[in-house]
């Protein structure tokens, strides 16, 4: 993610007896790419749910009737 510029790290110094760390900040590009993603999947759970809707109307009310 680093290399697709969607994140950036850097090494953080512990002043205690503990081991450095690395942290990630998201980038301006990293949001976007999330924003995109969530938008798609956002889109996908309402074709998903208007498909189980359509289901639900016209088949599953036929299997009980």
């Amino acid at each position: 993610m680093e290399r697709r510029g969607l994140l950036v790290s850097e090494w953080e110094h512990s002043e205690t007896a503990g081991p450095d760390r690395r942290v990630y900040k998201v980038t301006k590009a990293g949001k976007e790419a999330l924003r995109s993603g969530l938008e798609s999947i956002a889109k996908r759970k309402n074709l998903m749910d208007d498909l189980t809707d359509f289901y639900n109307k016209n088949f599953r009310s036929k299997e009980r009737g």
